[in-house]
């Protein structure tokens, strides 16, 4: 581990940031046991679609978009973004990658 690189310290800032964003979103109202929690945002993505009767957890949550929409924008800014499909295109979205 090397203190002087820079990529250390970008992900321990960034970590960083992410923990106190949890913690602040749950102050902020969002229930204490689901700060920034991919289980919680699953749970309620599928019962806003109506998979699941749970009144509690029937709402796309509002972070969830944001860090889709985030994520597009960085990936944008720096150039990572590159579309592409599979080669068998109904079997490469099943599993998860193409």
């Amino acid at each position: 581990m090397n203190l002087k690189d820079r990529h250390f310290w970008i992900i321990v800032v960034t970590g960083a940031l992410m923990g106190t964003f949890g913690v602040l979103l749950s102050v902020w109202g969002n229930p204490e046991n689901s700060g920034i929690c991919v289980s919680c945002f699953m749970e309620n993505s599928v019962g806003a679609l109506g998979f699941h009767d749970n009144s509690r957890m029937q709402y796309l949550r509002p972070e969830l978009v944001g860090f889709v929409l985030g994520a597009m924008v960085s990936a944008a800014a720096f150039r990572e973004f590159r579309a592409h499909g599979a080669t068998i295109r109904c079997p490469g979205c099943l599993p998860g990658y193409s």
